[in-house]
């Protein structure tokens, strides 16, 4: 009688929020009408101490080196690439290296732990030239105004460009230098399996 009553709480990354959740929560919700969801979006770091105080069920999310996740069960989903994200009509839409945007203005998310800091770690961009011009910010309710409607560039997963809401409105530069590709992961704590209903 219980089981479509309770509530799921977990945290997700900002890219599966705007593209694979609306389907799954309503596939879930017809299933379970009566189950409370909760969600928080963010990035992994931000989610595994809530993970492991017990505040959430489960993550998915970037897997990251310098994140340790060797307490809990942690299974493989999907690959994704990232690249440099502006508005369409953007002075360095056409730039094929990072050489060209030395000048250029940044939204950047944080980077002192986590997916996003191994970027600006592994890049010689930004390891050797540290952009002076930077936004920095986890929220893409700041960040994507800023790529479409001024002259800011970003490191986003290509998913989003290819999103119907951001395709007419936002582009891939063809940088020659390749960013690292994310590994998106289901993490859950080894003692409080998942339910397998």
């Amino acid at each position: 009688q219980q089981l479509s009553q309770g509530s799921v709480a977990f945290g997700i990354s900002p890219i599966l929020a705007i593209s694979i959740l609306p389907q799954v929560i309503g596939e879930f919700s017809r299933k379970r009408p009566e189950a409370q969801i909760i969600i928080e979006d963010a990035q992994l770091p931000v989610h595994i101490p809530r993970l492991r105080e017990g505040k959430l069920d489960f993550v998915i999310g970037v897997k990251s080196e310098d994140v340790s996740l060797s307490e809990f069960i942690v299974e493989p989903l999907f690959t994704t690439s990232f690249g440099v994200i502006a508005r369409k009509d953007h002075p360095c839409a056409k730039s094929t290296s990072f050489n060209e945007l030395v000048n250029a203005k940044w939204w950047l998310t944080d980077a002192h732990i986590g997916f996003f800091k191994q970027i600006e770690e592994q890049v010689p961009y930004f390891k050797h030239n540290k952009p002076s011009i930077a936004v920095r910010s986890d929220s893409l309710v700041c960040g994507l105004p800023l790529l479409m409607h001024s002259d800011y560039l970003g490191i986003l997963s290509t998913i989003r460009v290819k999103l119907s809401e951001y395709e007419d409105k936002l582009c891939i530069l063809p940088i020659k230098e390749k960013l690292p590709s994310a590994h998106f992961v289901l993490i859950y704590p080894r003692k409080i399996p998942l339910t397998q209903t």
